[in-house]
């Protein structure tokens, strides 16, 4: 089993939200052990948060004393995909499902955690980048045990989320973003939260490196 890790610490309290607010209520819950149901499948875009929620439920079950595992399918090996055992109450993280399609063995690792997983009270959360029926599990069982709890869109961010979200990150990591910097790079670059994030990952390390406050011409210098 692969335990969770991050470059950041990915909560529930620095998910910005949007339309979300229903989902995150109801991961919340699952992962107290207050939710009505044992599994939940969630997808959206590149970017939507799918991987930020769920390591924001593997946050909150270290927190609450509850075991949990996070796994992302594409990097399934052959060694990682013999069942093991899972701890009674897990909360079980599955991410980028739609890498299974079409790898048997994987798919019968992932029915087998299934079952254990909800056999000793815990809950699986499985993320993916489509609609579950348009992934080819290849074993109409699993599909239809992971869509018991209901499927749910991740609603992407608009312009204000991603503002938000870009100011919380920096501040996470110990630098303020002006609005006049968010502007300059809001204006200038991609705005799909993947490509804005690597761009923070750019800022964050050069202005250490430098010992340089982050303006417009810092940014400008370092981003081109």
């Amino acid at each position: 089993m692969i335990p969770v890790s991050a470059a950041d610490e990915l909560t529930f309290a620095d998910f910005c939200m949007a339309q979300n607010q229903g989902l995150v209520k109801q991961l919340m819950e699952m992962v107290q052990g207050r939710g009505t149901n044992q599994v939940l499948f969630m997808w959206g875009q590149s970017g939507s948060g799918k991987t930020h929620l769920l390591n924001a439920c593997c946050d909150l079950a270290k927190s609450t004393n509850h075991p949990f595992v996070f796994v992302s399918a594409d990097n399934m090996q052959a060694e990682l995909i013999t069942a093991s055992d899972v701890a009674d109450g897990t909360v079980f993280c599955v991410d980028n499902l739609e890498h299974i399609a079409g790898k048997a063995d994987a798919a019968v690792a992932l029915l087998s955690w299934y079952e254990q997983t909800l056999s000793g009270k815990g809950c699986m959360i499985v993320a993916a980048s489509k609609p579950l029926e348009k992934i080819a599990l290849g074993i109409a069982d699993l599909t239809s045990r992971l869509s018991a709890g209901g499927s749910y869109y991740i609603e992407p961010m608009d312009e204000s989320d991603r503002r938000m979200a870009l100011k919380l990150r920096a501040h996470q990591r110990g630098f303020e973003l002006g609005d006049s910097v968010l502007d300059y790079i809001m204006s200038r670059f991609e705005r799909d939260t993947a490509s804005l994030f690597s761009i923070l990952d750019r800022i964050d390390s050069a202005s250490l490196s430098h010992h340089r406050k982050v303006t417009i011409p810092f940014v400008r210098q370092l981003l081109g």
